[in-house]
């Protein structure tokens, strides 16, 4: 907008041959461009400026590839710890650690740096932000609940309280004898209508409370005034897609139909469920913008048969997006959105390199597991 003011007052005054008042006229004009332009473009992100500084300032010590390789390299998780050293990750207590320390303290420090961003983020980013602890939330009440009706093992160091899950509402959903006690407690919560259904598999009761969260997100994300909201939903539908797949997948695997989400998502969970082998499922995704790593998990799974290729093939997918939109994107609200959701994956990488060294894999078996 500015260029194109000041572009047009120049050829204006040349065809004209100049003069005062057209000289005061063009200043005139070109201050209101001016002024527009910073109104329209740059106001709606000075809430952010301080917050983005720090963001990317921290984003330069996150786990890059080459740096994965180099961890993936380590003869132990000792060594591997004393790699993170320069990163967000940094434990100075080193010794003896057990993989289950390691990964809570891999949590822990997650979760006090989304603190730091929360405390530091405008009133309308800390709602978004707000929304997507939703994400974690539903993740602590879909472990619990497996504890709880399926007789899984849990592991203390990996729940936390988070949303409206506080500290006193956590301690009792852990130390209930029944399921019924279990949904007594989440009675007044919007995961009531999905607890007090019977659900046969986990899968079941997994999708039906991703829908609830993604209806909750989408319902609030609707009401905020936030720049780039566009680029905010296409990384849900994103994530969207990428759990209707793998569930689509494990449909095939087992022979048995499993329920999609249905609230979000580019591609149709409908459709999603009509194939009738994984070969149909990957022809159809093939024309989808999951092309490219679709085929590279294809390749991948006529190797060892293991869905799981896609799940990472297709969370790089996401990976990628945000960080060819970040770059476009430095500043507002996407920005600081689409940084957390990246300090996810790193997370989840941290998980799947820790695994792997202390499994004693290979540097490359551990490299094609990573995001």
């Amino acid at each position: 907008m500015y260029y194109l003011a000041t572009k047009m007052m120049e050829e204006i005054m040349q065809a004209l041959g100049g003069g005062p008042i057209l000289i005061l006229t063009f200043v005139f004009l070109l201050i209101i461009s001016v002024m527009t332009y910073l109104i329209l473009h740059i106001r709606p992100v000075m809430p952010y400026l301080y917050l983005s500084a720090i963001i990317q300032s921290r984003s330069k010590s996150m786990l890059n590839q080459g740096k994965m390789k180099q961890i993936s390299e380590a003869k132990s998780t000792k060594d591997m710890l004393s790699m993170l050293s320069d990163t967000l990750y940094a434990d100075e207590s080193c010794e003896n650690v057990t993989l289950s320390k390691m990964h809570k303290h891999f949590e822990e420090a997650f979760q006090m740096h989304l603190k730091e961003v929360y405390d530091l983020s405008p009133v309308q980013m800390r709602k978004l932000l707000d929304m997507y602890m939703i994400f974690q939330e539903a993740s602590i009440i879909k472990m619990l609940y497996k504890v709880k009706k399926f007789k899984k093992p849990l592991d203390k160091d990996l729940v936390y309280p988070v949303g409206m899950i506080t500290d006193k509402l956590l301690h009792k959903l852990i130390n209930v004898d029944s399921i019924e006690e279990f949904c007594g407690y989440l009675f007044n919560t919007p995961y009531h209508k999905v607890l007090i259904k019977s659900h046969e598999v986990m899968e079941e009761f997994d999708t039906a409370v991703d829908n609830i969260t993604i209806e909750t997100i989408i319902k609030n994300l609707e009401t905020l005034k936030i720049q780039d909201k566009q680029l905010v939903y296409e990384i849900l539908d994103t994530i969207v897609d990428i759990k209707n797949i793998n569930m689509s997948l494990q449909s095939l695997t087992r022979g048995n139909i499993l329920p999609l989400i249905t609230k979000r998502g580019s591609l149709d969970s409908n459709k999603l469920s009509t194939f009738k082998n994984i070969d149909e499922l990957v022809t159809y995704l093939e024309k989808t913008k999951y092309k490219e790593n679709v085929k590279s998990a294809a390749e991948s799974y006529k190797n060892d048969k293991s869905v799981m290729h896609y799940d990472i093939e297709l969370n790089r997918y996401l990976k990628s997006f945000i960080g060819k939109n970040r770059m476009l994107n430095p500043q507002g609200a996407f920005n600081v959105f689409s940084y957390i959701i990246s300090l996810e994956i790193e997370k989840r990488n941290l998980f799947t390199l820790s695994k792997g060294v202390a499994s004693g894999f290979s540097s490359q078996e551990i490299m094609g597991m990573v995001i």
